[in-house]
């Protein structure tokens, strides 16, 4: 859905897809994704600038446990899937020809050029998920450390990405840094020969999406800015990398003993 009436030269029109079409299945919400991704196909030299305050949704994908498990967030908690309101957390709610179609997906994004502007929060969330759905019974103690390890596993893999600069075939296509001062929404910057478009999630992990040029120059700059003030995490930034990485896999200790509690009193989950 298009907003339109708006005159004034600081009015921005945005595209809302999810008050035309609510996403009733997972593979709605897919076939979302894999259709923006058929779009930029059309498009010459596409460049991704992704700022977030939490992991891109694309990563989780890199493994079918913390992919299954967001996928549940989302059906039971942001789209109200009948199916899962009432359902505790089982990977056996998600087949492997879904997970499949996730991984396609993010062979698209990996195909891409992308700038990524991250902070030690990014797994806040979904730490805060799994601690809270352990706690109420909803997912079992064996469930939660198997969803952990998959964080620990994507991790792994995003660590090697940015050493080589590559998300895929050593293609030299990725640019990962930390901004360690301005915490943002998550928003996402696509620029191409013929076409920019911004897309801001809106009730995460929906978005809404403009290609205003004024906005777009607007962004453009707000980029620069948030360049200027963050530290790559790559080649030639051995220790800011360790360091990123190690206190992101820290978080994930911590969860795993707070889970082993068993409902003794819990520590809070530590800030950078």
């Amino acid at each position: 859905m298009t907003i339109l009436g708006l005159c004034n030269k600081d009015d921005v029109v945005f595209s809302v897809p999810n008050m035309v079409e609510p996403v009733r299945t997972i593979e709605n919400y897919l076939n979302r994704l894999q259709a923006t991704f058929l779009n930029l196909e059309h498009y010459h030299d596409v460049k991704i600038y992704y700022a977030s305050r939490e992991l891109p949704v694309f990563y989780y994908f890199l493994d079918q446990r913390l992919a299954n498990f967001k996928m549940y967030i989302f059906a039971r908690n942001i789209w109200k899937l009948p199916k899962f309101i009432d359902q505790k957390y089982s990977p056996d709610c998600f087949s492997e020809h879904l997970y499949q179609r996730m991984h396609c997906i993010w062979q698209k994004y990996a195909s891409l050029n992308s700038y990524e502007y991250w902070n030690s929060n990014i797994l806040d969330n979904t730490l805060q998920q799994i601690l809270f759905y352990s706690e109420c019974g909803e997912l079992d103690s064996l469930n939660a450390n198997s969803i952990l390890d998959g964080m620990e596993n994507v991790l792994q893999q995003i660590r090697i990405m940015a050493v080589n600069c590559s998300k895929k075939d050593l293609s030299d296509n990725f640019y990962l840094f930390e901004n360690k001062i301005l915490h943002t929404s998550n928003h996402v910057l696509v620029k191409s020969k013929e076409k920019n478009i911004i897309y801001i999630t809106f009730d995460n992990p929906n978005f809404i999406y403009t290609d205003n040029q004024n906005f777009i120059e607007y962004s453009e700059n707000w980029y620069s800015t948030i360049r200027e003030i963050s530290y790559a995490l790559g080649a030639g930034s051995g220790h800011n990398t360790l360091s990123f990485f190690n206190y992101l896999v820290s978080k994930i200790d911590m969860v795993r003993k707070r889970i082993s509690y068993n409902g003794n009193t819990h520590p809070p989950l530590g800030n950078k």
